[in-house]
């Protein structure tokens, strides 16, 4: 699949951005990929902008290999049965479960996990999913946070489509708000000392004046004394 553009039809690696320490929060635009949500002080979040969950806009740290999850989109009957369940958390987690196909690079890089218990689908259809022990075992390695966040990819992938543009769009959950206030203010600080950087190489270093001696500087030679006109 064209990593630029989401054809909602091939599988998707998505990035968690509240649970992998292996992306590069300086060099990765995480807010054009997961959005940005702030909670004012004693207030709830509040949305300010959502995410294209574009690839492309996530970069790992040197040396590091980020933990992909490749997910298939959802079929509208299993969307329909997860619509049922009654909390967000409880729909992200079952939406993984169903549609996520591995993740990459855990335990170690190049290795992968994957679902291995098989369902019947209520079309009759055999298909794995992530059974109890695969589940404790990802929890264990990269938190329960990191199901809900590609679980609610997942969702939304199929809730809203492209209804409202090019690109379907992906709302941040609230647990995201640290690694993205961490990210901005990483940027914020490399665009000010770039902005620094560039002040001091553009201004030419200034020349200091060489003072004028006078009979106060013991360095300097007498002044040459004039004989005055004699008079007429």
């Amino acid at each position: 699949m064209d990593e630029r553009k989401d054809d909602l039809v091939s599988p998707l690696r998505v990035y968690s951005v509240a649970q992998d320490d292996a992306i590069d929060l300086l060099r990765s635009d995480v807010v054009g990929y997961a959005g940005d949500i702030v909670t004012p002080a004693g207030g709830r979040p509040v949305t300010l902008s959502q995410g294209t969950r574009n690839p492309a806009l996530i970069v790992a740290l040197p040396t590091r290999h980020l933990r992909a999850a490749v997910v298939a989109p959802l079929t509208m009957g299993v969307g329909v049965q997860l619509d049922d369940i009654a909390s967000m958390n409880g729909r992200a987690f079952q939406a993984f479960r169903v549609a996520c196909l591995a993740v990459e690079n855990i335990p170690i890089p190049g290795a992968s996990l994957g679902p291995t218990e098989d369902v019947r689908l209520a079309d009759g259809r055999m298909h794995k999913v992530w059974s109890d022990d695969e589940l404790d075992r990802l929890q264990s390695l990269m938190g329960r946070n990191y199901m809900y966040e590609v679980g609610t990819v997942i969702l939304e992938r199929s809730l809203s489509g492209k209804a409202r543009g090019g690109v379907p769009l992906y709302t941040p959950q609230p647990f995201l708000e640290p690694a993205l206030t961490q990210s901005a203010f990483l940027r914020a600080e490399q665009s000010r000392s770039a902005a620094g950087i560039d002040s001091n190489a553009a201004s030419p270093p200034s020349s200091i004046p060489t003072p004028e001696p006078s009979c106060a500087d013991p360095g300097a030679a007498p002044a040459e004394m004039t004989a005055p006109s004699p008079a007429e």
